[in-house]
């Protein structure tokens, strides 16, 4: 039997392949250790020297030509043999994945979105109390809410299930009820709400603090990725101040969070049309000026931000 697993969510995606094997011995291969010739020992020489019946392949779809002579296996794969086929985003245009959809179980391993927060909430406290946990349904929200962070491919945002996992683990630690001090211990703020705090300072016209916050952040946080985070927030906040709807339909319209813009919304309604130009202007030099090479991203940062809160 092959199963085909697509997905990012890494925790749900060792979930299953752990229910498929179910404690059998398996030969583990990644795109990155074969090269298109293994591919004959992987399937044929396992059987024919008496090996494992069961073959685990993840991330193959990263090596175009492992994966495209993947598919012609399909067809000679033994009946008695389980394969499991993961993969994070695999490419369904290929002839491979779609060879592989008509004749494997396919599995989808999303994460959660921001949406379906009270579903994760709901999962997380039963994982916790399967692990002697005692963690409240606010607690619980808090670090689902934390848990929330770009998509790895496309920086949509969702909820990354592996990583409340591996806090549950943490928090196993704790003897008791967890209090809302034990989760800054074991999962800080996400770095958009950093970015939230940065920016709403600036807005504030808070400028010695908003200096004080760079320097922080340099250490931990990268300049890039933190300036594109920079010009999300005054995206959304620009659809708080346009809009006339409240925030959660302006969430569902522009398909943002709505955790996000509900924290945003009291900025938002300190800013004028006057001043949400010039925001989006100061942002819009930054985000050209880094794109054409003309300076590193915190001095850029640092201008655009400092220009928003003296003007304040």
């Amino acid at each position: 039997m092959i199963y085909l697993l697509v997905g990012e969510n890494s925790f749900l995606r060792r979930q299953k392949i752990d229910q498929l094997i179910d404690g059998r011995e398996a030969i583990r291969r990644d795109g990155s250790s074969l090269e298109a010739a293994d591919l004959a020992t992987v399937f044929a020489g396992n059987s024919l020297f008496g090996g494992d019946d069961t073959v685990i392949l993840e991330d193959i779809a990263a090596n175009k030509p492992v994966w495209d002579a993947l598919e012609p296996w399909f067809a000679r794969i033994d009946a008695d043999m389980t394969v499991v086929i993961a993969e994070t985003k695999p490419d369904k245009r290929t002839k491979t994945y779609k060879s592989a959809a008509k004749v494997a179980e396919v599995v989808v391993c999303d994460n959660w979105s921001p949406q379906q927060a009270s579903q994760a909430v709901s999962w997380l406290t039963g994982y916790a109390k399967s692990k002697n946990i005692q963690l409240g349904p606010d607690i619980a929200a808090q670090l689902v809410e934390r848990a929330i962070h770009p998509s790895d491919n496309d920086d949509k945002p969702v909820i990354d299930q592996a990583l409340l996992a591996r806090v549950c683990e943490q928090l196993q630690l704790i003897n008791g009820v967890v209090q809302p001090g034990d989760i800054e211990t074991v999962l800080p703020p996400p770095v958009y709400e950093n970015v939230f705090v940065l920016l709403e300072r600036a807005i504030n016209g808070e400028g010695v603090l908003v200096k004080e916050m760079i320097e922080r952040l340099k250490v931990s946080q990268d300049g890039h990725q933190l300036l594109g985070l920079l010009a999300s927030q005054v995206t959304n906040i620009a659809a708080l101040v346009l809009a006339d709807v409240p925030s959660d339909q302006v969430a569902s319209d522009i398909g943002a969070h709505p955790y996000a813009l509900k924290q945003l919304s009291a900025t938002a309604r300190r800013v004028t049309k006057s001043d949400l130009e010039r925001i989006v202007a100061a942002l819009t030099r930054a985000d050209e000026h880094l794109k054409h090479g003309h300076g590193d991203p915190w001095t850029l940062i640092e201008t655009a931000l400092m220009h928003i809160a003296l003007k304040k």
